[in-house]
């Protein structure tokens, strides 16, 4: 049985780059996973609750095992080891194109005309959940909001 834990605002920071103009061509990506101390130490308190959750009654019965008869690593080292080898991401990313930083508040993209970022990409926060319905929510918003922007110009300018 899978049990994961997520670091909610970590503080190391990957890159995201363009590799050419052609929309068809991949980005650059480099997740830069707990490269800051903080996010390391994080994850090892995090393995410290797995470790006692799978312990519990109500979870260890579900693997199979005695409640309290699960071995914990023995030393921090082994836990930053585990997290080092063991981190990966939910595939939900989000969070590169943040409002204000790369996009205004109606999601368009700073010095490029006509063209909106509305993704999981301009989520400060992940929502904690698969944030599908999240994205969603908010193209319904600026869907709505572009066509009363185009009725309005189009009231101004007949």
């Amino acid at each position: 049985m899978p049990i994961a834990a997520k670091i909610a605002f970590p503080a190391s920071k990957g890159k995201l780059e363009l590799n050419s103009t052609d929309p068809r061509q991949n980005p650059s990506v480099i997740f830069n996973y707990l490269a800051e101390e903080k996010d390391l130490e994080e994850c090892v308190k995090m393995v410290q609750l797995i470790e006692r959750v799978a312990k519990s009654e109500s979870v260890s019965v579900f693997m199979g095992i005695a409640p309290n008869n699960t071995k914990s690593m023995s030393s921090a080292d082994q836990r930053r080891k585990l997290c080092k080898s063991s981190v990966r991401t939910f595939y939900h990313y989000h969070g590169g194109c943040r409002i204000g930083s790369v996009v205004d508040k109606d999601y368009r993209v700073y010095g490029v005309k006509g063209l909106r970022v509305i993704d999981g990409l301009t989520f400060e926060e992940s929502p904690g959940t698969n944030p599908m319905a999240s994205v969603m929510m908010v193209g319904r918003f600026q869907g709505i909001k572009m066509l009363q922007e185009r009725k309005d110009d189009s009231q101004q300018h007949p």
